[in-house]
């Protein structure tokens, strides 16, 4: 890979696949610096893949806000790729926004187009289903708890 972009340094499949090793492998910020310069190149400028990228990165960072405005750059670029509404669907079940997370997955539903993508649709979707459903129910059992604490007082 390092011989590859030394030789081909403008080659901008090898600079976003460089972006994924080098984040996969813990340098989050040279790999941030790999997908920032391939959104860059006149060939990727309007392709979503550099930003589900990066998004990627800052949410594993803990970079929440910053993930939300790759993504919404990337939903800007093309609205019809599943891959980028389960992510956005995975960043609003971090955030606790159950609702936003199974309204999203629905949408990725509809834009799936191949095998893999149902998949992955569908798992996320039995997640924050799942999730929604412990969250209500805990929600219920603490409400019951605080009646219960309220009424032996």
């Amino acid at each position: 890979m390092k011989e590859g972009l030394n030789r081909y340094p403008s080659a901008s499949s090898l600079m976003l696949c460089g972006g994924e090793i080098l984040s996969q492998a813990g340098d989050m910020v040279k790999g941030l610096e790999h997908f920032r310069n391939v959104s860059q190149l006149p060939a990727y400028r309007a392709l979503p893949l550099p930003y589900v990228s990066a998004a990627r990165v800052y949410q594993q960072l803990g970079q929440l806000h910053k993930a939300h405005v790759h993504l919404s750059r990337a939903i800007q670029l093309d609205d019809t790729l599943a891959m980028t509404l389960v992510d956005l669907s995975q960043l609003h079940r971090q955030e606790k926004q159950l609702d936003k997370a199974v309204q999203t997955i629905d949408q990725a539903m509809r834009c799936a187009k191949q095998v893999s993508e149902i998949r992955d649709v569908l798992s996320t979707k039995y997640l924050a289903r799942l999730q929604q459903t412990l969250a209500e129910k805990y929600h219920l059992d603490m409400s019951v708890l605080n009646n219960n604490t309220n009424a032996n007082q």
